[in-house]
């Protein structure tokens, strides 16, 4: 190793991140230079023990407790020292605060956190969305001195820059009103302390060594500190490798990494292996496969050897969701360990849901989010009760927050029911709280128990504050939704585990899906093998930290250097002294638009090593991108094997090949229950319980009616559309017609038409009143002003009606409102099946001819009979809308008058379509009404009562094929697809 020790006149002291120079005062750091990071820790060590030696005590400094907790277990291997102490570099400085500070106690990441949003709210230059409370937050944990140092102020700061800096001064004066304190501020005055030669108070008599710090890994203050207090700093400078058992392919590799020699480059074995996919649907099954075939070899290396392979991927959690069990199957065990985003966890996912419901000012937003957190795994409910609730909820839309989240706390556990009422009354720490016990108990396995934990831990550590703040647990969460949370989980393979793949089962091998920088963090010979994935510049860029954090930082003149190539390529140098017997290099060729990516500079590091000409490309595959001595150990997957179907490119191999049934088609054996019977239990009958338009539909689509009708596969949402404004007009006519009878008057004349109307605006306001009473899917609420601005414009088009009234069907007059038929007798007979209904307005004239009227707020051409001119000798065709010519024939046999017209009418436009007897029927009596489609007889009938003969034979023979199973899709044109749930449907027009 090289000591560092002696600076040269001309060089200015350097600063423990190796980037701005140490400030004047207090003792310049030695610097040690060690060939690996073995020789580094012993180097510290004995530094630290000369200190010790000397009666002085030694604190051993790392960047992490896991690092601290490595320096411990090494300083006890070798029968401990008195008088040193290894310890994160955080806990040291919050120990020197309370010997030295003044008096005021260390911010925690959940004060910083709810303190910035604050300070941004009360600044009110911007908005104090997520982004920005984390932009300051990051600030003022990296330096908040810089930020409120108006010396450093430039004329070069943006207003949205100077605004940033205001806030983080509102910011300190607040800490400081609280008797907190940054610990980036404790490391400035601590520092400062220790220059004005007040050091025996920081460090009485002790000596500092940090271990482990890369460039960029100190921030300024806590460099300021190092510096003043004479720190001791070890750096590894990775000149040789760790000793470890290797192939010697690798560490002929780990000699040349980033010094390759021309004249003596790697000698390719297979040891070192490339997997390229063509393309991003190919990547993970090919890091799959992969890492199947590595715990394959791993599983039969002699006794002694590591089983554990190792992929650095760039989404692990991704690769562990889609590929764990597969390769558990197999007999390997998998495991995770990455830090996620919290929104990424069950229990992450259930706090961002539970924190929706709770802040949500509508019924429907908070449905939405109960939902979501009924059915997260984390939240203990049955699936079964989750839809359930869900189902009634989407049903209702007049729920009430409230009522939403006391159903979701009654569906869940009493643990979790506790909770989620105190997180609905505003009570956020004390929710919190009561969570994390409920979800550490139900979790399904230790690693789910542990990620509950550490989200409930990071939100706990912000609930204090914002509870005290009055902060809402949704913006909480929204502040911590991307916090990053350490996820372990595991997958052991099943007691029946069978060999999945080529070769041996992988039994007694494990797969560790990981990122780069914790696979960095393996001991040397650790693993079997080590898969680095995603190794494209685009996944893996080389590139400096640019945002605005950074930028204002460089202003103030507080930036600390980092160069992210070199931190990439310690990582894989780290990472790569793991692997014992294979190296895997994974990219993909292309991108999802198939444009070629590049491999990344950590791909062209290694590569590079098997090269004898670095300025020429004649040695490269340029179909790969690998020198051609790699190119016979790569393995390559082509993406054409994931979307053949797409692309009509028969790749499938026939062993996967299976025909689908065809759609629509129901069993011999399921025929009999394609619908299901309603009449009385002990009666025997031929026939289906049906209902017009049950009929309608069928004949407009035998598919749609099965998936609609049958299968119900329609959102159960309940809605504010065409269907539910129907339902309301209906209910309006029903009781406006109601008081016109009361007042006795038969029919709208022109001499009642003023009192029709004021009757219509009470008929009116007396349904919206009573909507809110309705069950749900039979009402027409509004919720929002919007809805309520829909609502009261239908009352003048319904009074427009009404007004027209006395010049529709003269001598007529509404005898039947809502008639019903069936019911009781469970069914009446028509077209040999059994029928119920409600028929909206009957009118009938004194000879006992009635006109059968079937409200509809919206008419097309299909509502037409017939068209223009029909030949008399063309054939018999079925209209498109049935219900009304149905309808006519029931009211024929049970009230025993004679139809004379089967009229749709839409009152909120006038409209009206169907067929009239022209016979008995002058068309001027019906206005609106085109007669040209709508007059009988017309070609084949000869008349109305022939009409209905004629469409009740034709819908026999029809209904036939659905009494026999026969749903297959037919649909009558394109509109008959346009609702219809089936999206995938091979017979949909569109």
């Amino acid at each position: 190793m090289t000591d560092g020790t002696n600076v040269t006149a001309h060089e200015a002291p350097q600063a423990a991140d190796g980037g701005a120079p140490a400030p004047a005062g207090g003792r310049e750091p030695r610097v040690i230079e060690a060939a690996d990071a073995d020789e580094a820790l012993d180097a510290a060590l004995g530094v630290a023990r000369e200190a010790a030696g000397a009666g002085r005590r030694a604190w051993v400094l790392t960047p992490s407790f896991q690092a601290a907790a490595a320096v411990k277990r090494s300083l006890a291997a070798a029968g401990g020292a008195l008088g040193v102490e290894a310890a994160p570099l955080a806990s040291w400085v919050e120990d020197r605060w309370a010997l030295a500070g003044d008096g005021r106690r260390l911010a925690g990441a959940g004060e910083r956190l709810v303190g910035c949003a604050r300070a941004l709210d009360a600044a009110r230059a911007h908005e104090a969305t997520p982004g920005r409370v984390a932009l300051l937050a990051d600030l003022t944990r990296a330096d908040l001195p810089a930020l409120v140092d108006e010396g450093r102020r430039g004329d070069d700061l943006a207003p949205d820059e100077l605004a940033v800096l205001d806030a983080a001064a509102r910011y300190a004066s607040d800490l400081a009103a609280r008797g907190l304190v940054e610990p980036s501020e404790a490391c400035a005055l601590l520092a400062a302390t220790a220059r004005d030669g007040a050091a025996p108070s920081v460090l009485p008599g002790g000596a500092v060594i940090a271990l482990g710090f890369e460039e960029g890994d100190l921030t300024r203050p806590e460099a300021d500190l190092l510096g003043a207090v004479g720190a001791v700093i070890v750096r590894d400078a990775r000149l040789s490798a760790r000793a470890a058992r290797r192939a010697p392919e690798l560490d002929a590799l780990l000699g040349a990494l980033y010094r390759p020699d021309p004249t003596r480059p790697v000698e390719a074995a297979g040891a070192v292996r490339a997997a390229l996919a063509t393309g991003r649907t190919a990547e993970g099954r090919l890091i799959a496969d992969e890492a199947l075939a590595l715990a394959q070899e791993a599983a039969g290396a002699p006794a002694g050897s590591s089983r554990l392979v190792v992929v650095a991927a760039v989404d692990p959690l991704a690769l562990f969701e889609d590929h764990a069990d597969e390769l558990a199957a197999a007999g390997a065990s998998v495991m995770l360990d990455a830090s996620v985003p919290l929104e990424r966890t069950d229990a992450g996912r259930l706090l961002v849901a539970l924190a929706g419901a709770a802040d949500a000012d509508e019924g429907r937003v908070a449905a939405a989010h109960a939902a979501d957190a009924a059915l997260d795994p984390a939240s203990g409910v049955r699936r079964t009760a989750a839809f359930r609730a869900d189902r009634a909820w989407r049903r209702d839309r007049l729920a009430d927050p409230a009522s939403v989240l006391a159903d979701l706390a009654e569906a869940a556990p009493e643990a979790v029911s506790r909770a989620v009422g105190a997180l609905a009354q505003g009570r956020v720490a004390d929710g919190i709280a009561q969570l994390a016990p409920a979800l550490a108990v139900q979790a399904r396995d230790v690693g789910a128990r542990g990620a509950a934990m550490a989200v409930c831990a990071a939100v706990a550590e912000a609930a204090g504050p914002a509870q005290e703040a009055g902060m809402p647990l949704g913006r909480l969460v929204a502040l911590l939704r991307s916090r990053p949370v350490p996820l372990s989980l595991r997958v052991d393979p099943p007691a029946d585990a069978d060999p999945a793949g080529p070769g041996a089962p992988a039994e007694g091998a494990s797969v560790l899906l990981t990122t780069l920088s914790r696979a960095a963090e393996a001991a040397p010979g650790g693993a079997f093998a080590l898969m680095v994935c995603g190794l494209t510049s685009a996944e893996r860029p080389v590139r400096a930290r640019e945002d605005a954090g950074a930028t204002l930082l460089a202003k103030l003149g507080a930036a600390v250097s980092a160069d992210p190539l070199a931190a990439q390529r310690r990582q894989l140098r780290d990472a790569l002294e793991a692997a014992t017997d294979a190296l895997v290099l994974e990219r993909s060729l292309n991108d999802v638009g198939a444009e070629p990516l590049y491999p990344a500079t950590l791909l062209e590091d290694v590569t590079d090593c098997y090269r004898r000409d670095l300025r020429s490309d004649a040695e490269v595959d340029r179909a790969l991108g690998l020198p051609h001595v790699l190119a016979p150990f790569a393995r390559t997957l082509a993406e054409s094997r994931f979307v053949y179907g797409a692309c009509g490119v028969d790749e499938q191999e026939p062993a996967l090949a299976a025909p689908l049934p065809a759609t629509g088609v129901i069993g011999e054996a399921l025929a009999p229950f394609i619908t299901l019977p309603r009449g009385p239990a002990s009666v025997t009958r031929e026939g289906l319980d049906l209902s017009p338009s049950a009929i309608e539909s069928y004949l407009d689509c035998p598919y749609r009616w099965f998936t609609q009708r049958r299968l119900a596969l329609d959102a159960p949402d309940e809605g504010f559309g065409q269907l539910e404004r129907g339902t309301f007009v209906h209910e309006v006519l029903q009781a406006f017609y109601l008081r016109l009878a009361e007042a006795g008057h038969a029919r709208v004349t022109d001499a009642n038409a003023p009192e029709a109307l004021a009757l219509l605006d009470e008929a009116f306001d007396a349904c919206c009143a009573a909507q809110a009473l309705r069950k749900p899917g039979h009402r027409y609420v509004p919720v929002e002003r919007h809805e309520r601005d829909v609502r009261e414009a239908l009352r003048p088009r319904l009074a427009r009606y009404v007004a027209a009234q006395p010049s529709f069907l003269p001598g007529f007059a509404p005898a039947h409102l809502e008639w019903e038929y069936g019911r009781e007798e469970g069914g009446v007979p028509y077209a040999g099946h059994w029928i119920v209904g409600t028929v909206d307005r009957i009118d009938v004239d004194g000879e006992g001819r009635a006109v059968v009227i079937d409200y509809k707020t919206s008419l097309g051409r299909a509502y037409r009979l017939h068209e223009r001119d029909v030949d008399a000798g063309a054939p018999f065709a079925l209209p498109r809308r049935m219900q009304a010519l149905i309808y006519s024939r029931v009211v024929e046999r049970q009230l025993g008058v004679r139809v004379v017209g089967a009229l749709y009418v839409n009152p909120l436009d006038g409209g009206v379509a169907g067929a009239f007897d022209a016979r008995s029927l002058d068309a001027a009596a019906v206005p609106g009404l085109n007669p040209d489609f709508a007059r009988v007889p017309y070609g084949p009938v000869s008349s109305f009562s022939d009409l209905l003969d004629r469409a009740e034979d034709e819908v026999a023979r029809r209904m036939a094929a659905l009494a026999a199973g026969d749903v297959r899709p037919s649909p009558a044109d394109a509109e008959s697809c346009r609702y219809c749930p089936a999206a995938l449907c091979e017979r949909r027009l569109p």
